[in-house]
């Protein structure tokens, strides 16, 4: 198996494991498509409250996550109903740990990435080759 396929794969078990956990805990999961709400299940208990659930499937015991802009939209905006279930060894002893919203907002240490696709137009203006900073 490639790595993407198990990355895939991992993901897929978390959700699983995301739905079936929702379940237990007496809450309505649904699985959303498209996934343009910044989570990928919505669950509500039987007051009608709203979880609004990122998952992270990984094959790793200690993984780092990303939390795309799309998604940190949504934390924000949801900032009391948001959370994280991050599956660890996925395809082997599956871990579900579960972030919310103010969890993820406490980590000192966040990295954001800045896909040159959405930065490159801005380059243009603010570009220079070697000869440029050394040359006099």
């Amino acid at each position: 198996m490639i790595e993407n396929e198990k990355s895939n794969f991992a993901e897929d078990i978390g959700i699983i494991i995301s739905l079936a956990f929702e379940n237990k805990n007496n809450r309505q999961p649904k699985k959303i498509h498209p996934r343009d709400d910044g989570y990928d299940i919505l669950s509500i208990d039987s007051l009608g409250k709203e979880r609004c659930i990122e998952v992270k499937g990984s094959t790793m015991a200690d993984p780092s996550i990303i939390i795309t802009a799309n998604e940190f939209t949504a934390l924000i905006e949801k900032i009391e109903n948001y959370f994280v279930y991050i599956i660890k060894n996925a395809l082997i002893e599956p871990e579900l740990v579960i972030l919310n919203a103010q969890n993820v907002l406490s980590i000192e240490k966040k990295d954001i990435r800045l896909p040159y696709s959405n930065w490159y137009y801005l380059e243009n203006n603010n570009k220079y080759t070697l000869n440029d900073i050394i040359d006099n």
